[in-house]
């Protein structure tokens, strides 16, 4: 297995959790597994707060994702858009395909990039923040091998 990247990522702005779709029907999309290492063997499900908004520095460009509600195939489902400078990326359903188009747009390359990293979603202290004010969350069981 090779070695994941480490990037540093900045949350910039937390964002708000929405109770009719961090609760409602379409919460299952709204909430997610981390990898974060040494914590428990139970996943932990964070937040997608919209308008969460984080930072990351790419070749000496700052790279902002914010999570907005909605993209072109669903309202009720998180959008990503990623911003560098004056350019703008157009909503996508992951932070992956936001990120990885506008840098390749800038850089004119084939790179590809991990959302969930670029979003800080390996490190302790965004899933930290991300809880914060938090009084219910929802969890995950497994019954068995499957």
């Amino acid at each position: 297995m090779g070695k994941r990247k480490e990037y540093q990522v900045s949350l910039v702005s937390l964002g708000f959790i929405d109770e009719n779709l961090h609760y409602g029907p379409f919460s299952r999309d709204w909430w997610e597994t981390r990898c974060v290492k040494n914590i428990t063997k139970t996943p932990i499900l964070y937040p997608i707060r919209i308008n969460m908004k984080t930072l990351v520095i790419l070749q000496n460009i700052q790279f902002f994702v914010t999570v907005i509600q909605g993209h072109i195939g669903s309202l009720q489902q998180p959008g990503y858009i990623c911003e560098a400078g004056d350019l703008k990326s157009a909503v996508f359903n992951n932070p992956s395909g936001a990120i990885t188009t506008l840098y390749q747009q800038l850089f004119k390359n084939n790179t590809r990039f991990s959302g969930s990293l670029i979003m800080g979603h390996d490190k302790t202290e965004i899933g930290e923040k991300l809880l914060k004010d938090v009084n219910f969350r929802p969890f995950c069981c497994c019954l068995g091998k499957f």
